[in-house]
């Protein structure tokens, strides 16, 4: 593993990589830049104060390190990738994160069970995959893990396992209306999940990222914020799920 320093809105934070030949360590390396930067400032043009994000498939918390250092929001992160998550633990703890952050080693679905975890290669780990059903892999689903804050923002980067992922969060998704921002690699991931999302009253709004990165939002944005309004509490440290 290695250190790279990014600067970002006067902020100079820390983030260990994996070692060469690893795309977001290169692209990191490259730029001393949060990786999808583009992604990540859309999420700061939507983030609401007070609320939370759930990342599902923090990798090594490039997201949320984002989420947590300069959205200065709590944040759930999920990453089912023994070394991923080892590095997003560390990227928690370099940049004292730890009292806003709960990361998880575990794969999100659509209920609980067990999955079979396929490593991404070293040139790419950021694109380890799950195969649900038997194995070491602890999976959960949302709306399992009752978590008690206001939900602002559902980020999903889970390499081909999003309708498992939103049918998991059924209730979450109901009671908050977040933010949707989920990757669907082509033409027929998006039209999946904008078959779902649709269904619970979400619409596209963007697309970012060299991996198609796409934006939902709930149409009804005045149920979403009264119900934020009332329910948000203010600089809280996330709960234990």
């Amino acid at each position: 593993m290695e250190q790279q320093i990014v600067s970002c809105l006067g902020r100079r934070l820390a983030l260990w990589t994996h070692d060469a030949p690893d795309h977001m360590a290169a692209a990191i390396r490259a730029h001393r830049q949060f990786y999808e930067i583009d992604v990540l400032m859309k999420c700061r043009e939507l983030y609401l104060p007070g609320t939370a994000v759930v990342d599902v498939g923090a990798n090594i918390g490039n997201h949320t390190v984002f989420f947590a250092a300069i959205l200065g929001a709590p944040v759930y992160a999920f990453e089912p990738d023994p070394a991923n998550h080892a590095l997003l633990a560390l990227n928690i703890a370099a940049n004292g994160l730890d009292r806003r952050v709960i990361a998880t080693c575990c794969a999100l679905g659509a209920t609980n069970g067990t999955a079979t975890l396929h490593p991404g290669p070293a040139a790419n780990r950021g694109v380890a995959s799950v195969r649900f059903g038997n194995g070491e892999i602890p999976v959960r689903d949302l709306d399992g893990l009752n978590i008690p804050d206001p939900i602002g923002l559902l980020k999903i980067d889970v390499e081909g396992s999003e309708a498992a992922v939103l049918a998991g969060a059924h209730r979450l998704i109901e009671a908050w209306l977040p933010d949707i921002v989920i990757e669907a690699a082509d033409a027929r991931a998006f039209r999946d999940t904008a078959a779902t999302l649709l269904d619970r009253g979400y619409v596209p709004c963007g697309r970012h990222a060299a991996t198609p990165t796409y934006v939902f939002r709930a149409v009804d944005q005045t149920r979403r914020m009264r119900r934020i309004l009332a329910d948000t509490p203010m600089g809280r440290a996330p709960s234990s799920p």
